[in-house]
């Protein structure tokens, strides 16, 4: 018994049902989650295995806990993570109701780590069938990890175009001097183990459906009974003369970032984009460049996302920490030295910026093209899938960026989602359906954003919204924003300062409820009163 802790924390009294509480469980800070529902109690990891949120002030509905902060969600009862990000479960302990008292039995381990790896399934030599997954994305990390958590013991081939095991690609436009080993997903070690092939620096260069091959541009082939395609996209070029200049770059690997961090400080820097990628560089290198100019198409950042009204706070709170903007032009040329090292940007009102380093952030295109010659039904470049997230051809799947599937859970419409925890809800998804498993996608889409020290929240599909609804101060950056469509339906909402309330929405729409207009004008926080065991 010396590695169990076992300890009485509350009374069955203590706790009201829906109602979870944090307890001291070991002499050395070990703490558990006690949550109790329908009179019984269960207790878990008390913090998300994401990001270390604190899921005392999560949202509990039903049997699933979700982060207050980026939304993963855990099933109370198994501690299963069944919605992501993250990659990893929470530790569930036993309970002992004695009487009135409620003991909470734990192994000690469990309470350091605070994290569960869920058991992956051994290979069988005897399982002669392959399943190739080519991404190191997200989407394919997840899609393989499923696999064998879910009991496949054939082989598993996993195909990156990277130099480097899957990692945390969201805190690259973050933190830029982020060092690729402290943001890996999984080790080497790990995928060694659930004996996870990784093939590095290697991309296809033809999908052949009816052999079912591919070749891969170091000229071997691989074969597989089951496909799955997460290859992602790649950044969209900015199409200028000089475009191809030295420290003219884009931000997607980990090398790119550390480049940015190593040749932006004390120098002229210009940013192309004012979405998230361009605007989170910009925030990042404030107080380290010479100056810092951000050029964009729109009057204001995130217009198309977030809206003019919430856009321009941000210009003015960026504009406030000396950061210029060039908005409703473009660039005409780029112009270097002799050595073909940028200098400056000629726009096309004909202003001419000092550049010493220029990042691009106009989105992205999908990593499609070796997918001309095959069958599969595409959607401008984009693979479209069904709700199985199969294609149109047998045995091959895809997910991630790179798809259009249908969200049916918000509005039912064909749509391409780039976020980080949609990607890995699609990878476990395809991977269930590529073993022949109930798939049934509920992951309401999700991210995050950090900037000057506002957390940004945004849960839902607002694309093509006609409307918003705010509740709560721009000026000051708290408020939740409420995107309604043209069927005067809140399809997403975007949080400042108002955690867990993005969060609130995605279990909202899980629950198949839907939130009207005319709901949110008569009475904005009569939902989330609704929501039964939520703060008030």
């Amino acid at each position: 018994m010396g590695d169990i802790v076992e300890q009485i924390v509350c009374k069955t009294s203590d706790l009201q049902n829906n109602e979870k509480r944090v307890f001291d469980l070991a002499e050395d800070g070990g703490k558990v989650l006690v949550i109790k529902q329908d009179d019984k109690f269960m207790a878990i990891g008390h913090k998300c295995s994401h990001y270390g949120a604190p899921l005392v002030n999560g949202v509990l509905c039903g049997h699933q806990l979700s982060c207050p902060w980026h939304a993963a969600t855990f099933n109370i009862i198994t501690g299963d993570i069944e919605d992501f990000p993250g990659c990893d479960s929470l530790p569930v302990h036993e309970v002992i109701v004695k009487g009135d008292n409620v003991m909470v039995r734990a192994k000690k381990a469990d309470l350091k780590q605070s994290f569960r790896v869920k058991s992956l399934s051994p290979k069988n030599d005897n399982n002669v069938l392959t399943f190739v997954i080519v991404g190191g994305g997200p989407a394919g990390l997840q899609c393989a990890e499923t696999l064998r958590q879910e009991g496949f013991t054939g082989r598993v081939v996993l195909i990156s175009s990277e130099d480097s095991y899957p990692y945390d690609r969201t805190k690259l436009s973050k933190t830029l001097t982020s060092k690729v080993k402290d943001l890996l997903l999984r080790s080497e070690d790990f995928l060694n183990k659930a004996n996870i092939e990784v093939i590095l620096n290697a991309t296809v260069e033809k999908l052949n459906t009816k052999e079912k091959s591919i070749q891969l541009d170091n000229g071997s082939v691989v074969n597989f009974d089951r496909i799955f395609l997460g290859t992602g996209v790649r950044p969209k070029t900015y199409d200028a003369k000089g475009n191809n200049l030295k420290n003219i770059c884009y931000l997607r690997t980990h090398l790119d970032a550390n480049f940015i961090a190593e040749n932006g400080p004390n120098k002229d820097v210009v940013i192309i984009g004012t979405s998230f990628i361009g605007m989170e560089v910009a925030a990042y290198l404030n107080g380290k460049a010479k100056s810092l100019s951000i050029i964009g198409k729109s009057k204001y950042p995130f217009a198309l996302t977030l809206g003019q009204q919430i856009g321009e706070q941000f210009r003015k709170l960026y504009e406030s920490k000396g950061i210029k903007f060039y908005t409703e032009c473009g660039v005409k040329e780029f112009c270097g030295d002799n050595d073909n090292q940028l200098k400056t940007i000629i726009l096309t009102n004909d202003e001419v910026l000092n550049a010493d380093l220029c990042v691009i952030g106009i989105g992205g295109e999908p990593n499609t093209d070796y997918l001309k010659g095959t069958d599969i039904k595409m959607d401008k470049s984009y693979i479209l899938v069904d709700k199985n997230f199969e294609t149109s051809e047998k045995n091959v799947f895809a997910g991630g960026d790179v798809v259009r599937y249908e969200l049916s859970i918000v509005n039912q419409s064909i749509v391409n989602v780039g976020h980080w925890q949609t990607a890995q809800s699609h990878g476990k998804s395809a991977a269930l359906s590529m073993l022949v498993k109930t798939s049934d996608l509920k992951s309401v889409p999700f991210f995050w954003s950090m900037m000057f020290g506002k957390g940004l929240r945004f849960a839902g599909n607002n694309e093509g919204f006609k409307d918003i609804i705010i509740d709560g101060n721009v000026e000051e950056f708290k408020f939740i924003a409420y995107y309604i469509d043209n069927a005067e339906n809140v399809v997403a909402v975007a949080t400042i300062a108002n955690d867990p309330i993005a969060t609130l929405f995605t279990a909202f729409l899980r629950s198949g409820k839907t939130l009207t207009a005319k709901e949110i004008k008569s009475d904005p926080k009569a939902w989330i009163k609704s929501m039964s065991g939520q703060p008030k």
